[in-house]
This record gives C-alpha cells, structure tokens and sequence, in this order.
C-alpha cells in the first residue's frame, strides 16, 4: 500500500493532467480541421496550415507523454519555479493555439469555398506572424524533459 498523497502532490498532479486534457482537445480540434480539408482540393496556404498543426500536434503528443511518464513515476514533488514556469507557459500557447484552430474551424465548418478564397491566406499569415507558437511549445516540451529528469534522480 502507497503512502497517502501530500495536498502539494495532489496540486501539482491535478495541474500536470488538466495540462495534458486541454492538451488533448487542442490536438483533437486540429484533427478535426485536418479531417474536413481532406474534403476539398489543397491549396498551398492549406498545406501549410496542415504541416504547421501537424507539427503542433507532434509537440503535444510529447508533452501528453511527458507529463503522464512524470505524473506515473515521480517519487518527488517537482522544482515549484521550473514547474509552475512551464505549466502557465504551456497555458499562454495552449489558449491562443486554440483560439486560432476555433477561429479556422468554425471557417472550415461554415463553406470550404469561402475559406480558400477569403480566409485561408490571412489566417495563415497572423498564425506564422504572431510569437512563435511552435517555438514555445518546443520550449515548454523541453521544460517537461527537465521536470521529468528531475523526478528521476
């Protein structure tokens, strides 16, 4: 029988596996936009678009990875700095990630035809222009690593 959980523990589980769902539905809402493109001739912005979710999701998926092999077998609480720097990061890139796939997908949803003559230049255009999204995930993926080698020692 394991020792009962401290409340610090159980608060930094809670964070890591409510990081890992919004990660999830994050990844499910840029299949879903990858799905319904399937449906129509690919323009040059859309697969773009394509390779810059696919790569996202890539990154997610190592994070989800991460933080489940750190929520499994962490016999430490984390560093509270490195941790709490890298969970309100991956929450800043999480919300405008997933502000822009709700933006396309609501597009996507309404007319395929209104989206490759109206939309999906400016969309891909603000998505490459803003702070480097894919970047940051990057860096918050890199962040996990470090909690996670942390955990290990």
């Amino acid at each position: 029988m394991q020792p009962a959980e401290t409340d610090s523990q159980l608060s930094s589980l809670q964070i890591a596996l409510n990081a890992s769902l919004e990660c999830s539905r994050i990844v499910e809402l840029m299949n879903e936009v990858l799905i319904l493109l399937t449906q129509k001739r690919r323009t040059l912005e859309e697969k773009a678009i394509a390779e810059y979710f696919h790569k996202s999701i890539i990154i997610h998926a190592g994070i989800i990875c991460k933080i489940h092999q750190w929520a499994n077998e962490a016999a430490a609480e984390p560093d509270t700095q490195l941790f709490s720097s890298v969970f309100e990061k991956l929450q800043t890139v999480n919300e405008k990630l997933r502000i822009r796939v709700e933006e396309l997908l609501k597009v996507v949803r309404y007319n395929l035809n209104y989206l490759e003559q109206y939309f999906e230049y400016d969309f891909y255009t603000k998505l490459t222009a803003e702070p480097p999204i894919l970047a940051d995930l990057e860096a918050v993926l890199q962040g996990m690593q470090e909690i996670y080698a942390q955990a290990e020692k």
